[in-house]
């Protein structure tokens, strides 16, 4: 049985396939594009596609279960989806199967009565901000520097991927930089090009960040030479574009946030994408020591 939960903007989570409160009649998990076509002789050509933004529909059953009034079950559930935006969770396999999640705005409630049943069940929608996604993370940690361990270069910008082990480690195909690289492979299997959140533990002095697409150099991010930007211990840099904005912040350990969007260097992508295959992530410090990194990857699929 398939299972849908609601998630709001204060990180509540709410079980929809319950007796309680059920989720049904439901329309709108697939796609729908756009397409615009070029005549080439006798045949047409995709010049451009695009996916349309499609609600998902159904109706919410609120019933009687438990000690509450369908109408006070109601009210509760308003109140709940107020804070948005919302992720809707979808475990189309059962709750130990996979789960995919689509960020979403309740668009449209219907209240009506309580029905012969002894239930409220009314129209709902909810008009989506992303496809469908699925999280793929990765972080480094001790064994990475245990196993990887300091990797000489010749100091070429982007020279081809060797295998370097030593007595006792594993053999992994690391770039020559001359420096310390910590590297964070996630994949993906989809033509989507899926966005990423990059999170830097200091301290790191003007660390930077590179991307590798099947060990094919994709693209690369820093700081502006004239910042000297660095990160303190217990300092984090994330540089997100998950939430469809473009934004570079820094957290100290209490919690307060600063905006360094302005600090990046503006000859660099700075912010990357998931692609097809094995994207690698190499982090890396002026001072030549390792980073602690952490990778969060969205990969965004058409219809789940």
């Amino acid at each position: 049985m398939r299972y849908f939960k609601l998630e709001n903007s204060k990180g509540e989570i709410l079980d929809i396939t319950t007796k309680s409160i059920f989720f049904h009649d439901i329309g709108g998990l697939g796609y729908e594009e756009e397409n615009d076509f070029i005549r080439v002789g006798s045949v047409w050509r995709l010049n451009a596609r695009e996916y349309s933004q499609i609600p998902i529909t159904g109706k919410m059953c609120f019933t009687e279960h438990g000690d509450t009034t369908p109408y006070q079950k109601f009210n509760r559930f308003k109140s709940f989806v107020d804070y948005s935006p919302l992720i809707m969770h979808y475990y189309p396999y059962g709750l130990d199967g996979l789960l995919y999640k689509k960020r979403v705005r309740a668009s449209k409630l219907n209240k009506g009565e309580v029905n012969e049943y002894g239930v409220i069940d009314e129209d709902i929608d909810f008009t989506p901000y992303t496809p469908w996604y699925e999280i793929v993370t990765g972080q480094t940690s001790e064994i990475d520097v245990d196993e990887r361990g300091w990797i000489w270069g010749d100091g070429d910008e982007n020279p081809p991927l060797v295998f370097e082990p030593t007595e006792g480690q594993v053999a992994r195909p690391a770039r020559f930089r001359g420096e310390f690289r910590m590297l964070i492979d996630l994949y993906s299997s989809t033509d989507n090009e899926s966005p990423v959140k990059i999170t830097i533990i200091g301290p790191a002095a003007d660390p930077s960040w590179t991307q590798y697409v099947d060990d094919e150099y994709i693209s690369s991010g820093g700081f502006d030479s004239t910042a000297n930007f660095s990160l303190a211990e217990g300092e984090k840099l994330v540089i997100d574009n998950t939430t469809g904005e473009y934004s570079m912040t820094v957290i100290s350990e209490g919690g307060q946030e600063r905006n360094v969007y302005s600090l990046r260097s503006f000859d660099l992508d700075c912010f990357f994408t998931l692609r097809r295959g094995k994207n690698t992530f190499a982090v890396t410090s002026a001072d030549s020591l390792p980073v602690k990194t952490m990778i969060e990857g969205y990969v965004y699929y058409a219809t789940v």
